[in-house]
């Protein structure tokens, strides 16, 4: 589930997923996440992504999916938001802020990346490290059900 500039990474996920043979759904408008978020169950795992983690949208699926019994995983940026409430396995990003930029560009290439290690680990069965030379380094840090991703940049 996702909103505003994060339906690019969901998209962005949806598309890798659905060509590693995956049956991911995404949809663009906040109706249908709410009609596909109410008709969850226990085996369907249902990911929210929002960089505040307080797009009302957002939340409310992830809470009926949760309440639907449905796996839940958020990515966000903020520790403490409403997303992560509704969350059983919480990832986190850490938001840069650039005086050049507009939006918050840095952080939308870590939540990419983010979602990338989650499919690389579910269609191959291993997590790595991200190198991006000369331009980023990237740190997978799992614990327990948090994971951090940051962003080095040069």
């Amino acid at each position: 589930f996702a909103s505003g500039a994060s339906i690019a990474v969901a998209f962005d996920s949806f598309t890798r997923f659905l060509m590693a043979g995956f049956n991911p759904v995404v949809f663009f408008d906040q109706d249908s996440q709410r009609l596909l978020s109410g008709n969850l169950n226990k085996d369907d795992v249902a990911i929210g992504i929002s960089l505040t983690g307080e797009t009302s949208s957002v939340v409310n699926c992830m809470k009926n999916a949760k309440k639907n019994h449905a796996k839940t995983i958020c990515l966000t940026s903020s520790y403490n938001s409403a997303i992560t409430e509704y969350a059983d396995i919480k990832l986190f990003t850490i938001p840069i802020k650039s005086k050049y930029q507009k939006t918050d560009m840095h952080s939308r290439m870590a939540q990419i990346a983010m979602m990338d290690c989650i499919f690389i680990k579910l269609a191959f069965g291993f997590c790595f490290t991200i190198t991006l030379s000369g331009l980023s380094k990237m740190a997978l840090q799992p614990n327990e059900s948090t994971a951090y991703i940051r962003g080095v940049y040069s």
